[in-house]
């Protein structure tokens, strides 16, 4: 059911995923042929990595969850737009719109915003460093990557790796 809404909201495959926030990444050598005049070289050339927000490299098996995140920034700009069309609705009178508290709405459009951004993978775990093994780790329950919230209460000491 969730993957047809997400395909009704144009939102089936990697292409559509909008780039609304730049992804950090550092680069590691790889090569390419280069051809200058009549000879032909091997350059190096940066093979991107993902880092997490706080600059850590993101573990190549968790790469495709923090690559994800926008899937869920572009949920929050659908409801920012959903938000918007109700308010130019009710400010410019339209009968549709007349039965909606506009203070609610935007609570309740607030708090699910706030569900999906403390969703997003947000740093690399700094208790079991994203051990593919570690099950047992209570902080992240296995995956390997924490929220913003459980980041921030992770022991400074930590947070230093």
């Amino acid at each position: 059911m969730i993957q047809s809404e997400l395909k009704s909201y144009g939102m089936n495959s990697s292409e559509d995923r909008p780039d609304s926030k730049p992804e950090k990444r550092v680069s590691r050598a790889d090569t390419r042929k280069v051809k200058r005049g009549e000879s032909e070289y091997e350059m190096k050339v940066p093979e991107k990595k993902i880092l997490d927000s706080k600059g850590q490299q993101v573990p190549e098996h968790l790469v495709k969850y923090f690559e994800r995140a926008n899937e869920y920034r572009q949920m929050i700009k659908q409801l920012n737009d959903m938000l918007k069309t109700v308010r130019e609705g009710k400010e410019a009178g339209d009968l549709f719109y007349r039965y909606i508290k506009i203070e609610n709405l935007t609570a309740e459009i607030g708090n699910v915003k706030r569900i999906f951004r403390f969703a997003l993978p947000y740093a690399v775990c700094r208790y079991c460093g994203a051990d593919e093994n570690n099950a047992e780790c209570r902080a992240c329950d296995g995956c390997g990557f924490v929220n913003e919230l459980t980041y921030i209460s992770t022991p400074a000491e930590l947070k230093g790796k």
